[in-house]
C-alpha cells in the first residue's frame, strides 16, 4: 500500500481535487483536516492549546472553535507550535483508519492542509500540491467562505509558501483557470499514481 497526501495553501482548491479523486475515480481519501478538527475538540487539552497559543480558546470550559480560529492565525510561530504537537498524534490516527477502513488498498490518500507544518510529510510515500494564483486564492476564500479581504490574506500568510509546498511535491496540480478543465488535470494525475504503483 502507498500513503500520498494531498496539500496545497487555503483557497487552492485541494478539497475539490479530493472530492474529484474520490468521485471519478473511486480513491480512498482520508479528510486529514477533519480528524485534526476531532482531536482539537475531543482528544488535545483545550489547556496546552490556549497556552501555546498564549489566548483563552474555550467557553465555559468547552473548546471554542471560533475563538480558537481567531487566535490561530495570529501568529504563525505559535500556529506552526501548535501543528508540531499534534503532528504525532494525526499520524497515529490516520494510520490506525487506514488499516481499520482501507487495508487491502493499493493506494490512500490523505488529505491535510497543514502537513508540512506538522513535520509529518516523510512519513507519506508522496507528495501532490495543489497550486494556484494568489488573486485567485483570495477571490475564492471571500467568495466560498465569507470572510473578509484581510482575513483571507492573514489565512494565506499564516501557511507555508506556494513556493515551498512545490519545491518539496512530488506532483503539482494547477488548479487555477476554469473548474472544468479540472477533471482532466485530476485524471492525469491518477494516470501518474498508476505508474508508480504497477
Amino acid at each position: 500500500m502507498k500513503i500520498f497526501v494531498l496539500t496545497g495553501g487555503a483557497g487552492c482548491g485541494k478539497s475539490t481535487v479530493s472530492r474529484l479523486l474520490k468521485r471519478d475515480f473511486a480513491i480512498p481519501v482520508i479528510e486529514g483536516d477533519e480528524v485534526v478538527k476531532h482531536m482539537l475538540a475531543n482528544d488535545i487539552d483545550p489547556i496546552i492549546i490556549s497556552n501555546i497559543l498564549e489566548s483563552e480558546v474555550t467557553t465555559h470550559g468547552v473548546f471554542d472553535r471560533k475563538k480558537f480560529l481567531g487566535a490561530l492565525f495570529l501568529d504563525k510561530l505559535k500556529k506552526d507550535l501548535l501543528e508540531k504537537e499534534l503532528g504525532v498524534t494525526l499520524w497515529n490516527k490516520v494510520t490506525n483508519l487506514i488499516q481499520h477502513d482501507y487495508p487491502h488498498e493499493r493506494l490512500v490518500i490523505v488529505e491535510l492542509a497543514t502537513v508540512f507544518e506538522m513535520g509529518i510529510e516523510s512519513n507519506f510515500d508522496g507528495i501532490i500540491v495543489t497550486s494556484c494564483p494568489l488573486e485567485t486564492r483570495i477571490q475564492r476564500l471571500v467568495a466560498y467562505r465569507n470572510i473578509s479581504h484581510e482575513e483571507a490574506l492573514k489565512r494565506i500568510g499564516s501557511q507555508d509558501s506556494d513556493a515551498d509546498k512545490i519545491k518539496r511535491a512530488d506532483f503539482v496540480i494547477d488548479t487555477s483557470g476554469d473548474i472544468l478543465d479540472l477533471p482532466g488535470k485530476v485524471q492525469l494525475l491518477v494516470a501518474q499514481l498508476t505508474q508508480v504503483l504497477s
